[in-house]
């Protein structure tokens, strides 16, 4: 375990100032991995998770672990989208809307509506469709100067034309509104638009309508004003100050908690919160944010170019690091005349809130270079603990208190006023003040280099806890001065583990609590005890030092050097705080202020709200199927049901089926682990991984059932109702054909009894006929089960080398190239991972490859081992060559755990070479390839003689 490097949980008094320190809240940000335009206008959520994105070349979705593209048949942008109750999602494309479903194979599929408006949508078209509404009437489908109006049921239309450009369409209270640009808003009303009074004024382009939490809709535009619309008066509104004119923001939201959330052309996100009189401006992308969405598993869907965003809003936890001028390795945070200061190597770096609420850092000129702790005199003067020196500065300047002590931190001595405890790399002094400034005297133990991270003064004693050297007792004369140190380590009851790491609960009241990385132990007077501290020590993880802080009467904190607990009250449950999002290095010191808590992180600053704000869970997270194919033996294949009402039924045979599955984490989806097993294929389930599919093959008839779980990155585990599949036997292998076969050899027993001197030549004729073809439709099955490898479902050896030598003999003559691919550090995944999954990592491999192949008669065999070999006949060198680079590229985008090497040969047409040739020459390149350095392609022109 690494240490704290310096002193931990420093608690201050002084109030205010952090309030004005405004971090940034948890952003992921999720890419497409498909060959989409780089280009997004829409963005919205199914209620299964699923996020949906108005692309330029057609609706991208998202499951939580694969990105499908589904065009609208025109070729062209989704402009606007919609999700209706039913799960449907409407579309606004350009001159085409309508929607898209899931199929129940998984599959999506666009249906128009356009065609329902006959020659209303022909001619000139209408262009875009800016806005899709999907209201209690029905459908609306909102262009430029059109709007197209379908029933709940898609039964009846309705068209309306402006020419002066219509605006926002919005619902509010049971009434749906329009604007009717250079006239005002209009509310439907049977089949017309009636006026509404005394909105004329909103004759500019409305962009949005947001829910207000007081009541009434926020319009803006590109009048550059704030309105509230109650629908029956137009009034404006204020907004804080700071905040930018409507028009550089086309989209926004109103957030659980009542604040409203804005975006801008240049990737910001403008929070105002309910009341609307504070503004904090948060950067989340680069450029132009194209839509924002609230999100079912909590927080915000930020559309962009690039994909999206998952913004976590209301937010507990949020950072400050290098974006807002924090700059160096972050030591500590402390508090001085009311202002934030950030202890780093690159100096002391106080908060500065900017006019739209965000906070930038700037270094306090008054501190030297590196500052390691600071100590409050009073509003002017402060200590400074540098990395060997002790300072203090004022208006004055700096002056040297004392010269390479090396103070790591400052303790209040009780009962001496002005006196304080020094902990430094060299033990702990006592800093008075004198008549001629400050008296520094010498450390305790003096004959060790003890770390002090953490002090308890009770009585007449002191208690120390130290980076490497255990718990140490300094007893107090009457006048404060130190005497003789004791030790305390193994022999007191006191585990401490391989480093002797160990942290005083400076907040207790009651006998000293220390925390190492064996646990939690309380000195009884005598000796160290174990303690379970109210659950704590069930959620410590080994080797794991959880120090305290807070008051034992109120909340408490505990937190390593990766992790915050928090418990809110006596005998309240200690709850892990989330911050895996945001931390950035480790965590060094907190600091709590009027309620809100700063941790400093080596690399950043976490800030905490007060209370007890409820973030959305995203416990209703569910493991999902996403595709079943059945993969035939030529390569064939097609999609199944993904909840069949019945078990899927096969016959026997030389087929195969990949399940496919996700559960969605907009906040970490990387963290989610997967294993599954198919019973009784597998009694156990696999290793947890992030493999996000199975591939079975060669089944042996009987019921099997799959069996899938996922864990997110938080524990919770999720299963999938299970997937039952039937492999029938042939028909002649069933018990009825048994029965019948048997039956009909009676009758023909009996036939040849009464029969036997006349017709028993014919009758033994016939039977030795009917055997012959049955060992022959035997022998043909046997021999193609021979040519398929059980594991992977690839041709196997002997497969390839009939093929390559029906290729290859002289009497064809014709152009022939072959493939030689290897598994980059095929034994090293084995030994890491376990060979069940190598296993599956050929399988998807083989999935992979065989999805690059276009021609029918292309074999992709398992040579052996992780070897395979595919044979491309009537292909050249360099064709061959172009189709390995893309196979390679496939294999290392479809990201199945490793990349592959392929070598390169080829027989031109007219000059055939025998497949051991062949072979021996794609082997070389292969070679050559894998001494290049690996997951590259290499052709037998280019290597050496």
């Amino acid at each position: 375990m690494r240490l704290l490097t310096i002193a931990f949980l420093l608690l201050l008094p002084i109030a205010g100032g952090a309030d004005g320190v405004e971090g940034i809240p948890p952003v992921v940000t999720h890419a497409p991995t498909v060959d989409v335009a780089v280009q997004n206008f829409a963005i919205a959520e199914g209620a299964d998770g699923t996020v949906y994105l108005g692309n330029a070349t057609g609706v991208l979705a998202f499951d939580g672990e694969r990105w499908d593209l589904t065009p609208l048949g025109n070729e062209d942008l989704v402009r606007s989208l919609a999700l209706a109750g039913d799960g449907r999602l409407y579309v606004g494309g350009y001159d085409t809307f309508g929607y898209v479903e899931r199929l129940a194979t998984g599959e999506f599929r666009y249906e128009s509506l356009t065609d329902r408006f006959g020659d209303l949508v022909e001619g000139d078209g209408f262009a875009d469709i800016w806005d899709t509404v999907v209201a209690p009437e029905g459908i609306y489908f909102k262009a430029l100067r059109d709007v197209f109006f379908l029933d709940g049921g898609l039964a009846s239309v309705q068209h309306w034309r402006h020419a002066g450009r219509f605006g926002v369409l919005f619902r509010y209270r049971d009434e749906t509104y329009l604007q009717f640009r250079g006239e005002g808003l209009r509310r439907r009303a049977g089949d017309q638009w009636v006026p509404v009074p005394g909105t004329a004024a909103l004759t500019e382009l409305l962009f949005e309508a947001i829910p207000l939490q007081d009541g009434g809709v926020l319009l803006f535009g590109r009048d550059d004003r704030w309105w509230r619309f109650d629908g029956r008066s137009l009034t404006e509104l204020s907004m804080p100050d700071g905040m930018p004119p409507p028009s550089v923001a086309e989209h926004g939201t109103a957030l659980s908690d009542g604040s409203i959330a804005l975006g801008t052309a240049d990737g910001r996100l403008l929070l105002v919160d309910a009341s609307r009189q504070r503004l904090r401006a948060v950067t989340v992308d680069e450029g132009f944010i194209s839509g924002l969405a609230p999100s079912r598993f909590g927080g915000l869907l930020v559309g962009a170019d690039g994909g999206f965003h998952h913004v976590r809003l209301p937010s507990r936890w949020t950072v400050l690091g290098d974006e807002n001028g924090i700059r160096g390795t972050v030591y500590r945070v402390a508090q001085w005349a009311e202002e934030t200061y950030v202890l780093t190597t690159a100096g002391a770096l106080r908060a500065d809130r900017g006019t739209e609420g965000s906070t930038t850092f700037v270094r306090d000129e008054r501190v030297p270079d590196s500052a390691h702790a600071l100590w409050v005199l009073d509003e002017e003067h402060a200590l400074i603990g540098t990395p060997h020196d002790l300072l203090r500065i004022g208006p004055g300047g700096m002056e040297v208190l004392a010269e390479d002590i090396y103070p790591r931190g400052f303790w209040a001595v009780a009962g001496a006023s002005g006196a304080l405890f020094v902990g430094t790399e060299g033990g702990l002094r006592r800093l008075d003040p004198a008549s001629d400034g400050y008296r520094i005297g010498d450390p305790v133990p003096a004959d060790g280099d003890v770390r002090v991270i953490s002090l308890l003064q009770r009585e007449q004693e002191v208690w120390l806890g130290t980076g490497r050297d255990g718990v140490w007792r300094i007893p107090l004369d009457a006048s404060g001065r130190f005497g003789e140190a004791t030790q305390f380590d193994e022999a007191a009851g006191l585990e401490l583990g391989v480093q002797p790491f160990a942290c005083i609960d400076e907040a207790t009241t009651d006998a000293p609590l220390v925390s190492t990385g064996e646990g939690f132990f309380r000195w009884n007077g005598e000796t160290f005890e174990r303690v379970e501290l109210d659950g704590l020590e069930a959620l410590r993880e080994d080797g794991e030092a959880l120090c305290l802080a807070g008051d034992p009467a109120g909340i408490r904190w505990a937190a390593s050097n990766t992790r915050v607990f928090r418990r809110a009250g006596p005998g309240v449950p200690w709850q892990e705080e989330r911050i895996q999002l945001l931390r950035r290095g480790e965590i060094v010191n907190e600091v709590e202020v009027d309620g809100r808590l700063l941790v400093a992180a080596s690399k950043s600053l976490l800030l905490r709200e007060p209370g007890e704000l409820k973030e959305r869970s995203t416990a209703g997270s569910e493991l999902r199927l996403t595709r079943v194919t059945w993969l035939g033996p030529d390569g064939d294949g097609g999609l199944l049901p993904l909840a069949p009402d019945d078990p899927q039924a096969f016959a026997q045979g030389d087929w195969g089926i990949r399940f496919e599955f996700a559960m969605q984490r907009l906040d970490a989806s990387a963290s989610v682990r997967y294993r599954g097993r198919l019973v009784p294929y597998e009694t156990e389930f696999s290793n947890w991984s992030r493999s996000r599919s199975y591939t079975y093959s060669n089944l042996r008839p009987r019921d099997y059932v799959l069996e899938l779980q996922a864990m997110d990155g938080e524990g919770r585990v999720s299963s999938i109702r299970p997937y039952v599949l039937q492999v029938v036997p042939p028909w002649h292998a069933t018990p009825w054909a048994r029965a019948a076969g048997f039956a009909a050899l009676l009758l023909l027993l009996g036939l040849a009894v009464q029969q036997l001197l006349r017709r028993r030549t014919a009758q033994l004729s016939r039977l030795v006929e009917a055997r012959t073809a049955a060992l022959a439709d035997a022998t043909r099955e046997l021999e193609r089960l021979a040519r398929r490898d059980g594991l992977t479902g690839a041709a196997n050896r002997r497969a390839l080398d009939e093929r390559l030598a029906a290729l290859c003999a002289p009497e064809v003559a014709g152009a022939i190239a072959l493939l030689a691919i290897d598994v980059d550090h095929f034994k090293r995944y084995n030994d890491e991972h376990g060979h069940q999954a190598g296993d599956r990592l050929l399988q998807r491999l083989v999935e992979t490859l065989e999805a690059g192949l276009s021609g029918r008669d292309q074999l992709l065999a398992r040579y052996g081992g992780e070897e395979f070999m595919v044979v491309l006949p009537a292909m050249t060198l360099a064709e061959a060559r172009a189709l390995a680079e893309r196979l390679r590229a496939a294999t290392d985008a479809a990201a199945v755990g490793t990349t592959i090497s392929i070598g390169v040969a080829a027989s031109p047409a007219g000059d055939p070479r025998t497949a051991d040739a062949l072979i021996g020459a794609a082997d070389r390149a292969l070679y050559a390839a894998k001494a290049a350095g690996r997951n590259r392609i290499c052709g037998e022109d280019e290597v050496s003689a």
